[in-house]
């Protein structure tokens, strides 16, 4: 990687949206005035972002064996991780529609996290006092997803269908590390590698 590097780190975390299943008169009961509304009601109910899956911990958990719980080496020298993890506070998200044409639509889902990182470890150099640390975090998670419009019916929620979706990027806030690239290698060997993560959409 490059010296010049922001805290940037891309999150795997499902690429996938989990669809929230809806019947058709259910649709038919709030159709919208405009093609974006429409759009976005349906990123609302199906974007992983949502849920937030693996990044809540709801404060800190009991950490196995001898890991430092990813502390640098001059913490982890006065310190000994027993447990470690998030407590999200706040979560905000906001969304805009580029309509592309008029069969393509790309949302960008950026959502704001507030939270404290909390620490319970032992004082180094020997084991008999336990102290907690917690410290606030500020994070952005930002994905993209694609629509193609699969009809010009009058209910406008109907006609568009999500396409693919982009890896989810994240970091803290400021950020001082980017990855360059990202490579995912299957079991069989396939390989994708992921140079430009908010433009590689994934079926």
């Amino acid at each position: 990687m490059e010296s010049k590097m922001k805290t940037i780190f891309i999150m795997m975390m499902s690429v996938g949206i989990f669809v929230t299943a809806c019947s058709e008169d259910e649709i038919l009961d709030y159709d919208f005035d405009t093609i974006e509304e429409a759009i976005l009601s349906i990123i609302t109910e199906t974007d992983s972002l949502e849920s937030l899956d693996g990044l809540d911990d709801g404060g800190s958990v009991t950490l196995g064996g001898s890991s430092s719980g990813g502390l640098g080496k001059s913490t982890a020298d006065t310190l000994r991780p027993i447990k470690i993890g998030r407590r999200i506070d706040s979560t905000s998200f906001e969304r805009s529609v580029e309509i592309i044409g008029d069969s393509i639509a790309i949302v960008t889902s950026i959502a704001t996290i507030t939270g404290d990182f909390i620490i319970v470890a032992y004082i180094l150099p020997d084991t008999s006092s336990v102290d907690t640390f917690i410290k606030p975090f500020n994070m952005e998670m930002i994905r993209k997803i694609k629509l193609r419009r699969v009809g010009s019916g009058e209910v406008r929620r109907l006609n568009w269908r999500i396409e693919g979706v982009t890896p989810v990027i994240g970091g803290s806030n400021p950020s001082t590390i980017e990855f360059q690239k990202f490579a995912m290698i299957a079991a069989n060997g396939d390989s994708l590698v992921i140079t430009d993560p908010l433009n590689t959409f994934i079926n």
